[in-house]
C-alpha cells in the first residue's frame, strides 16, 4: 500500500534553547482508500538541553553529522491522530486503475469478464458492483468513519431502502417537520405494507421516549429539519432508540458530513445528500456502522434488487466534487454568518 506525506518531515530543530520543545512532523500510513488509514505525528522531545546548559548556534548544528543530533538529543515519540476533512478528501486512492489515474476512472459497462465458468471475479454485474461506485462509497465511508457506505440514486431511493429494514405490524417513529418527500412516503406508501408510523415531536425527549415501544424497528430523525430547522438531541435520542432495541437513522441533507457526523453521535445509520453538477439530487450514501450486519446486507440486497443504484458519471463526478465539499461548505457558513451579523 502506498503512503501518502501530508507534509514533509521538519529538519532539525536550530534553536535548542526551547527546553521544552516538541518537534511535530506529519505523516499519513496506509492506502487512503479504507477508513482505517492512520494519521500520526513524529514528537521529537528534546532531552540533553534539560541535562546541561547549552547554547547552540544555527551554525552549530548545521556542522553536526548527519543523524548525530538525533542520537544524542532528540527522543522520537509516536501520536495517533485523526486525520481531518480535508485530508480525508483530498486523498482516495484508485488502486485498482492499472495506470494510477489521478482522476477516477468511468466504467460504463454492465457486465464484466470472468475468469472461467465456475469461477467469480470481484465483479460480475454493474447493479451489484462496479469500481467507480467503489471508489465513491469508499471516500464517503472513510469521511464519516463508517463501515460501509452506499451509494443511491437518490436521496428518497436511500430512505426508502431503509423502510425495507421494517416487516408488517412494527413500527417507525418519524417526526412531524420532515422533508415533504419522506412525509408523503412514511404517510401515503409505507402504512399499505403493514407499518405503523408514529409522529412525534422529536425536540421534546419524553414525547420521543413514550412513542418508542416493543415494536418500534425505526426511529426516523431530521436536525436541523425541513423546513422548520428544529434541532433535536441526536445523542440522547440515540440511546433512547438503542435501549429499546431500534434503530436510529439519521436524515443528514442539511449538514452534511463536514458540519455533522450522526454516526459519531450514536446513529446507526444516516442518510445525506449534496450536490452534484449543480443539481441538488445527486449522489445519496447510506452509511452504517456498529457492526449491524443485517443492516448491510438487507440495505445491499435491496438496492441491487430494486436498482435504485448509481450508475455511470455520477460516479467520479460526485467523487471529484467531494474534493471541494469542506472548502464550499467552509464559505457559505462565514459568508451566512457575516450576513447575520451585520
Amino acid at each position: 500500500m502506498a503512503s501518502t506525506l501530508l507534509r514533509s518531515p521538519m529538519a532539525p530543530p536550530t534553536d535548542l534553547n526551547n527546553r521544552s520543545g516538541i518537534f511535530s512532523s506529519w505523516c499519513k500510513l496506509g492506502s487512503a482508500s479504507t477508513h482505517s488509514s492512520t494519521l500520526f505525528a513524529k514528537n521529537y522531545r528534546l532531552t540533553c538541553a534539560r541535562d546541561c546548559n547549552m547554547t547552540v548556534k544555527t551554525s552549530a548544528v548545521t556542522d553536526m553529522k548527519p543523524g548525530h543530533l538525533e542520537d544524542t538529543c532528540l527522543i522520537e515519540e509516536v501520536v495517533d491522530k485523526d486525520p481531518n476533512v480535508s485530508t480525508i478528501l483530498m486523498n482516495f486512492g484508485n488502486e485498482f486503475d492499472p495506470y494510477g489515474a489521478m482522476s477516477t476512472p468511468l466504467y460504463q459497462t454492465a457486465t464484466f469478464k470472468q475468469p472461467s465458468a465456475t469461477q467469480y471475479g470481484p465483479y460480475d454485474y454493474t447493479r451489484g458492483g462496479n469500481p467507480t461506485r467503489d471508489v465513491l462509497e469508499t471516500l464517503m465511508a472513510n469521511l464519516d468513519k463508517a463501515d460501509r457506505a452506499l451509494c443511491f440514486s437518490s436521496g428518497m431511493a436511500a430512505l426508502s431502502a431503509v423502510t425495507h429494514l421494517v416487516n408488517p405490524g412494527e413500527e417507525i417513529v418519524a417526526g412531524e417537520d420532515i422533508y415533504g418527500g419522506s412525509d408523503r412516503l412514511l404517510s401515503q406508501v409505507i402504512p399499505k405494507r403493514g407499518i405503523v408510523v408514529k409522529r412525534v415531536d422529536t425536540t421534546n425527549l419524553d414525547m420521543v421516549a413514550s412513542a418508542i415501544g416493543p415494536e418500534t424497528k425505526l426511529v426516523w430523525l431530521e436536525s436541523p429539519t425541513n423546513p422548520q430547522q428544529q434541532i433535536s438531541d441526536i445523542r440522547k435520542i440515540a440511546k433512547i432508540a438503542h435501549d429499546n432495541g431500534a434503530l436510529l437513522m439519521v436524515d443528514n441533507s442539511l449538514m452534511s458530513s463536514v458540519l455533522c457526523q450522526p454516526l459519531e453521535l450514536g446513529a446507526g445509520a444516516y442518510i445525506f445528500v449534496y450536490g452534484l453538477a449543480g443539481k441538488w439530487v445527486g449522489q445519496n450514501g447510506l452509511t452504517n456502522n456498529n457492526n449491524n450486519n443485517k443492516f448491510l446486507a438487507l440495505s445491499d440486497f435491496v438496492m441491487n434488487a430494486v436498482g435504485i443504484i448509481v450508475i455511470g458519471n455520477p460516479g467520479p463526478i460526485g467523487t471529484d466534487g467531494l474534493v471541494t465539499t469542506n472548502t464550499i461548505i467552509h464559505v457559505q457558513t462565514t459568508t451566512l454568518t457575516r450576513i447575520h451579523d451585520n
